[in-house]
């Protein structure tokens, strides 16, 4: 399932359970949207794999697993989006063959 940060604080968080896994995408992993809904996953005893550009950013530091997705430069010289972000983390979560 997908919870928007936005979402999960406007009652949307009653979806996920004590078993449940989150995975948590941020490039910066530095977001304030981001951490009420880190906050409320920790509470529950929710496990984090985060998947970000920085692994020692907040996020990664509360999350259970961290995978560093950064790059030392992006595809786009505007910097949006982020195209190895993107790339990195649908290859985290896509099934294989």
């Amino acid at each position: 399932m997908f919870l928007h940060p936005v979402d999960s604080l406007h009652g949307d968080l009653g979806i996920v359970s004590r078993d449940d896994v989150a995975i948590v995408l941020s490039k910066s992993g530095a977001s304030d949207e981001l951490f009420g809904l880190v906050n409320q996953l920790k509470r529950l005893g929710v496990p984090i794999i985060a998947l970000t550009g920085d692994a020692d950013s907040p996020l990664g530091r509360q999350s259970t697993v961290v995978i560093d997705a950064s790059v030392t430069e992006e595809a786009c010289p505007k910097r949006w989006p982020p195209p190895r972000v993107q790339q990195s983390a649908l290859a985290s979560v896509m099934p294989s063959p």
